[in-house]
């Protein structure tokens, strides 16, 4: 069998909060592997926080923070970031609109202990608890941003947002989620992996993307295949091989249908 390179998007792919990876997607991914295949995660998450459950599947490196950070084999392909004093005008526009943040950097997660609105507090203790050490304060951001995750008080101000942050950063809408992705502009989760292909000298028809949600389309439309999980939104569905559910044997069914397994 002709090696291939497969991409992962992560929550709502191969784990869910709460759930963590299933044993038969675990289990399907290691078979992945041992057909000589190459696996690769292709994440919004930044690489500092990746799950220890996922990170312990037998990956080779991956597209993190939508494209801003790209690994491949131990080598760093790309590390992509707002620098200097750009950072701190990013910040005061977040706060000017009311806006709670975290910032996702390759090294760690930043954000401003003390601003924690309500519903913020939970979120903030099930990092702390999830990243071991991984959530840092605003105060040591080292001027340097790669990507934000956002969450919006007040959901009528995203289009302001949006507009003042556009200099430095696209926008993803997460309106099921209550939260916004601010990513760098020119990078997304197709660019990375464009990279890691001409990296490896893998052709396009050899690659295989697995995603559920908007932020994979890019990444989606890079591989030679894409594949879509069942809870993907309907209107992304139509353009891509489908998979049945993660919260069965969705993934691992859809890699034995296309001979992968």
């Amino acid at each position: 069998m002709t090696e291939k390179v497969l991409f992962f998007d992560i929550d709502g792919t191969i784990y869910r909060e709460g759930y963590g990876v299933y044993e038969s997607t675990r289990q399907a991914l290691r078979r992945c592997a041992q057909q000589g295949h190459r696996l690769m995660i292709c994440t919004g998450r930044g690489a500092s926080s990746i799950p220890d459950e996922v990170a312990d599947l037998p990956f080779e490196g991956g597209v993190f923070g939508c494209g801003t950070y790209v690994t491949a084999g131990g080598r760093v392909l790309a590390d992509e970031a707002v620098m200097g004093t750009h950072c701190r005008d990013i910040i005061e526009i977040l706060y000017d609109n009311n806006c709670p943040f975290f910032v996702n950097n390759s090294d760690y997660i930043y954000y401003d202990p003390g601003e924690t609105p309500e519903g913020f507090e939970q979120i903030i203790r099930r990092m702390k608890y999830a990243y071991h050490g991984r959530l840092q304060p605003l105060q040591e951001l080292p001027g340097r941003i790669s990507k934000l995750t956002a969450y919006p008080r007040d959901k009528s101000r995203i289009p302001q947002i949006e507009s003042e942050l556009s200099r430095w950063f696209d926008c993803i809408v997460h309106p099921d989620y209550d939260y916004i992705e601010l990513v760098l502009k020119g990078c997304t989760k197709g660019t990375g992996v464009e990279q890691i292909l001409r990296h490896l000298g893998t052709a396009r028809e050899d690659s295989y993307g697995f995603g559920d949600s908007k932020n994979d389309i890019p990444m989606l439309d890079a591989v030679g295949c894409g594949v879509i999980m069942e809870e993907a939104p309907d209107e992304i569905k139509g353009n891509y091989f489908r998979a049945g559910s993660i919260h069965g044997d969705g993934l691992s069914e859809a890699l034995q249908r296309l001979g992968l397994i």
